[in-house]
């Protein structure tokens, strides 16, 4: 009787079910990897001299 019914379904839902799990786990990975990859930098960013986003040169100092 469960043959009938799921011989016309590509998956079971364990399998289903499975599959999503896989799926999001890697994701997760992969999006944990890219952005150690690309988060990376090597050093506060540089701004032209007297611009308003310059860091403060005393906070520099304590960190």
């Amino acid at each position: 009787m469960n043959e009938s019914k799921s011989s016309g379904r590509g998956y079971t839902r364990r399998q289903f079910l499975k599959g999503v799990s896989l799926g999001i786990t890697g994701a997760v990975v992969a999006t944990t990897i890219v952005g150690r990859l690309l988060g990376r930098r090597s050093g506060p960013p540089v701004f032209p001299e007297g611009s308003i986003y310059t860091p403060d040169p005393k906070r520099l100092k304590r960190l």
